[in-house]
């Protein structure tokens, strides 16, 4: 009879474990799931950087514009202008860079998320 108990005590413990396991796995789901949201939307945002990507295009073919207008026959007050206008164009276009780099940062960072917690909740128990 004691070997029945110790069957029944160990079989308790071994179900107490699984359950344990299940929690750790339904909570690495949920976190999962909610790191998958946080990436989706952060892909949504991704579209506002091809539109980031365009206007900085937009503003490199401008500052070359004006640096070549510089480099012609133009009037001091005229390049003076001229300069003001590629150094603001130079400095929006960097920080446009930046921030590019800062979303795919994030991006990289929550797809190593994802997928390390993707292949957590896929061990088997």
């Amino acid at each position: 009879m004691n070997t029945w108990r110790q069957a029944v005590l160990e079989n308790r413990l071994k179900l107490e474990d699984i359950q344990k396991q299940r929690q750790r796995v339904e909570q690495e789901t949920l976190e999962c799931s909610r790191e998958s949201e946080q990436r989706m939307e952060l892909t949504m945002a991704n579209s506002g950087v091809i539109d980031v990507l365009q206007q900085l295009g937009q503003m490199l073919l401008k500052e070359r514009d004006l640096s070549e207008q510089l480099n012609g026959q133009i009037s001091e007050d005229r390049n003076r202008n001229l300069e003001e206008r590629s150094e603001r164009l130079t400095n929006k276009a960097r920080s446009l860079t930046a921030e590019i780099l800062e979303v795919q940062q994030l991006l990289a960072e929550a797809k190593t998320r994802n997928v390390s917690a993707e292949a957590l909740s896929t061990d088997p128990l």
